[in-house]
């Protein structure tokens, strides 16, 4: 199984196997870099999106690859307004720096475009149009999610049920 059929398919053993490869440590220090938190203390679990984060975050990272390498901060649109009120947005201007050394950009993007021509994001692809992304799923399977990308758009989708502070829904 290639590294790109494991990703498509969601194994996440792969994801484990990968990291104790590369080492913990820079998997931690690449997640950091991408505005992910891993945790004062990450362990093999962090790989699977165990650690606390949203789905703004995890689009941010993937903004990232899909523009070439440099980090971009997310907005999350709370509200669409119909064509009678208009559509209004205040986009802040962003600096770029550069989070994911060039010579990874590519096989990224061709593992993420794996995942959307014949893995778990299967639904997400969009014709003609070459697209890019990675599903997930919430431990016990409250939520669902999707990041991903097509042209200059990256998007993210989260759907579950919320829970509370004792983690009851």
């Amino acid at each position: 199984t290639t590294i790109r059929e494991a990703f498509a398919s969601s194994r996440n053993a792969a994801a484990v196997r990968l990291t104790q490869e590369i080492g913990l440590d820079a998997v931690a220090g690449a997640s950091r870099r991408l505005g992910l938190d891993p945790g004062p203390n990450p362990d093999l679990d962090f790989v699977l999106g165990t650690s606390s984060t949203n789905v703004l975050a995890v689009t941010g990272a993937y903004a990232a690859v899909a523009n070439g390498g440099f980090r971009v901060r997310p907005q999350g649109v709370l509200a669409v307004v119909d064509g009678r009120g208009g559509v209004r947005a205040n986009f802040l201007e962003t600096t770029r720096t550069r989070v994911v050394p060039q010579r990874c950009v590519e096989p990224t993007r061709a593992v993420l475009h794996e995942v959307v021509r014949a893995g778990t994001g299967r639904r997400a692809a969009l014709g003609r149009a070459k697209a890019y992304g990675k599903t997930g799923t919430t431990t016990g399977y409250a939520g669902a999610w999707f990041v991903g990308w097509s042209g200059a758009h990256v998007f993210g989708v989260w759907m579950g049920r919320r829970r509370d502070a004792d983690g009851l829904e």
